[in-house]
């Protein structure tokens, strides 16, 4: 079992920007970014994919090769038995 300072929870826009700005701050520390998606979505460019300034396929971004150049575990969240996160043990330091 992989040990991390810190894990992420969500691989939207907010959840790569805490787990860059946390290996920013913190370069030893071994972070990890936990998502259900391979791919994330560039929401500012929602608009201009939909009246066709873009490709959808322009809209959709793979960022797994930016997150792990940057020392950080990208780990996909697949499983079936759950749609969502089932709980934290703080005290035992476990998701």
């Amino acid at each position: 079992m992989k040990e991390y300072n810190l894990i992420v929870i969500g691989g939207g826009p907010g959840g790569i920007t805490a787990a860059r700005f946390s290996k920013k701050r913190k370069p030893d520390w071994k972070v990890a970014l936990i998502r259900k998606q391979e791919k994330s979505v560039i929401p500012c460019a929602l608009p201009y994919a939909i009246d066709g300034t873009i490709k959808v396929e322009d809209y959709i971004k793979d960022d797994e090769k930016l997150i792990k150049s940057q020392g950080i575990d990208c780990l996909l969240y697949t499983s079936d038995a759950a749609d969502e996160l089932d709980g934290v043990d703080l005290g035992g330091r476990r998701i």
